[in-house]
């Protein structure tokens, strides 16, 4: 019987300085591209350098994006085949609804010690929810948030977290078994540099949850 991991993982802030080739061989569950141009990491410009051909079909793809108009989400979708964008900004629920007929939307909350209190409207219109620090920086900032909020998450909804998830952390008993929880949203704390995933540090971390994550 083939196996399947309960624990899905999403590599993101992807660029063309990074080996996508070996990216691949990880075996991610995504792998997220970002069009923000305040990010550090945004390939906006240089988009026509990934090399989208070296993606397996087992892996999908997120395009990141920031309050974008839907028909230019809509066109990145079609021109390089995302399945999934994940939205960083203030997206409302009616943009998510009209999005989720071409693309499947991820609502991005930002949290520090509890959980917003409109994650419930997002819940008939987004794939999935994720979570992630609230920091200076819409993204990437680097640290983690107070994970016992989770106690509070009462709904169906699949839902990913980040905010500083690194090679040392520690947390995943406690998240796996809640109600929801799907994945890890790794990056910033994944670089050599801005833009430049450490591949060694994410093998490590990806076989040390795969070791103990496989379901027949």
């Amino acid at each position: 019987m083939a196996i399947r991991f309960m624990v899905k993982i999403k590599i993101c802030g992807i660029t063309p300085n990074d080996d996508i080739s070996r990216l691949v061989e990880l075996e991610p569950d995504f792998l997220g591209f970002i069009f923000f141009s305040k990010s550090p990491r945004d390939i906006s410009d240089c988009v026509h350098k990934i090399k989208f051909e070296l993606i397996s079909h087992q892996i999908e793809r997120v395009a990141v994006t920031v309050n974008k108009p839907i028909d230019e989400v809509c066109k990145l979708v079609d021109e390089f085949g995302f399945e999934y964008v994940q939205l960083h900004g203030d997206e409302t629920v009616g943009y998510c609804k009209e999005l989720s007929s071409f693309v499947k939307p991820i609502k991005v909350f930002r949290v520090t010690n509890e959980l917003p209190g409109n994650v419930s409207e997002y819940q008939q219109v987004c794939e999935y929810i994720l979570f992630d620090a609230k920091g200076f920086k819409l993204g990437g900032n680097g640290h983690e948030f107070n994970h016992s909020i989770f106690s509070d998450y009462h709904w169906s909804k699949p839902f990913l977290v980040g905010g500083g998830i690194g090679p040392d952390f520690g947390g995943l008993f406690n998240l796996i078994g809640l109600p929801g929880f799907l994945g890890l949203y790794l990056n910033s704390r994944f670089e050599v540099r801005l833009g430049l995933k450490n591949i060694d540090k994410l093998k490590y971390f990806i076989g040390k949850i795969r070791s103990y994550d496989k379901v027949p």
